[in-house]
């Protein structure tokens, strides 16, 4: 069926006429001759609106997955990344020298190098790329376990490969013991735990006599005291032996606090009696405020023991303000003087410090304050009442 909107008429199929334009056929009006249009049939219209549905819905379908796709990437993203904010940095290349040198057994250009290190570096934070070099080449612990005896071997009057071996054995033996608590151990762990400091006690030892001016290998007794249990008085010696070959160096410091924790062989009144006995102008200002730093992390209860202790928060944080003026650079240091001096009231001096700091979502910042709110709301305290 046709229609002739000129005419305004209907046309059979049967009575219109058509007339071939170009090698195509147009249906005319047999009235006036002009072209008409084909009408749609109930079947036609039924087909035509079947096939919008299916191109409508497609269209719908395509979107929808397109949303899903996005929101399963958006909350896998957010299930799983990382819940601070990490410096993801490439491994310096110092310590990939390192890694190559012990992997490819050049261990005359290790000592080499280490001694280059030990004389051209007199700044304490400098000096501690000594340590790190040592960690390097353990960071292939298969290839250390060969090397290092072969070594040892090789060079026995070398103090470096001794102090290599000692390290590694440390490190094997905290392996071997675990993080966990002392009774989550099993008897066979422990005998190796032990096994392997005293193999470490020895070769420290040795590397000792072999050269007492380098500060590395008494600094690390200090933890082989502490794991085997060692007497007060034979850590002592150690810590007086590591401070001797390098005043300076916060290693030792850092240890014999370790050893003080009430967790391990000391108490807390033993802890804070060495803490106030190198607070004093002898000792680096650093190592003075690291003390108060390191022997109120390492406390298993740190909120109960020390930060209702206003003669400790005071005393860290003035040791933490002096710090900061020689190590400007060391944000921590400016962190944890305000962080004490809010503690112990001293708002001026945590405002001081307060002002040049600003939240990151970093462990640093978690470690003193449980949220960004809780970091805000001490700021806002020491600025207004400051």
């Amino acid at each position: 069926m046709y229609h002739c909107e000129k005419c305004n008429i209907d046309i059979d199929v049967n009575s219109a006429r058509f007339v071939t334009a170009g090698g195509i056929n147009f249906p005319v009006c047999p009235k006036c001759q002009g072209q008409i249009t084909k009408l749609e049939s109930e079947e036609d219209i039924k087909e035509k609106r079947k096939i919008e549905r299916k191109v409508f819905f497609g269209k719908l379908l395509n979107k929808l997955s397109i949303i899903l796709i996005i929101t399963i990437a958006f909350l896998g993203y957010k299930h799983f990344k990382p819940k601070y904010k990490t410096n993801r940095r490439k491994i310096p290349k110092e310590d990939l020298i390192f890694q190559q040198l012990i992997k490819k057994r050049k261990f005359r250009e290790i000592e080499s190098r280490i001694e280059t290190m030990q004389n051209n570096f007199t700044d304490p934070l400098k000096r501690a790329k000594i340590m790190q070099a040592f960690y390097a080449m353990e960071n292939d612990i298969r290839v250390s376990l060969k090397a290092v005896p072969k070594w040892c071997k090789k060079y026995p009057n070398s103090y470096i490969a001794f102090t290599a071996k000692g390290l590694l054995h440390i490190n094997m033996a905290w392996r071997y013991r675990g993080g966990g608590y002392a009774n989550s151990v099993s008897d066979d762990k422990w005998k190796k735990f032990h096994g392997s400091l005293k193999i470490a006690e020895e070769a420290l030892t040795k590397a000792y006599n072999l050269n007492p001016e380098f500060f590395v290998a008494p600094s690390e007794m200090i933890t082989v005291a502490l794991g085997l249990s060692y007497p007060r008085q034979k850590m002592e010696i150690w810590f007086t032996r590591a401070i001797d070959a390098h005043s300076e160096d916060e290693a030792p410091y850092k240890r014999k606090l370790l050893y003080l924790q009430p967790k391990w062989h000391g108490s807390v009144k033993e802890l804070l009696d060495f803490v106030y006995q190198i607070d004093n102008d002898k000792t680096p200002t650093l190592i003075r405020a690291i003390a108060y730093g390191e022997s109120w992390m390492s406390m298993p209860s740190r909120n109960s023991d020390l930060l209702t202790n206003k003669k400790f928060l005071s005393k860290a944080a003035l040791a933490y303000d002096r710090s900061s003026k020689k190590y400007p650079h060391r944000r921590v240091q400016r962190k944890l003087c305000a962080y004490f001096a809010i503690k112990a009231g001293n708002y001026k001096l945590a405002a001081k410090h307060f002002k040049k700091l600003s939240w990151k979502n970093s462990d640093a910042s978690r470690f003193m304050w449980e949220s960004k709110r809780a970091f805000k709301s001490d700021k806002a305290m020491a600025l207004s009442k400051s």
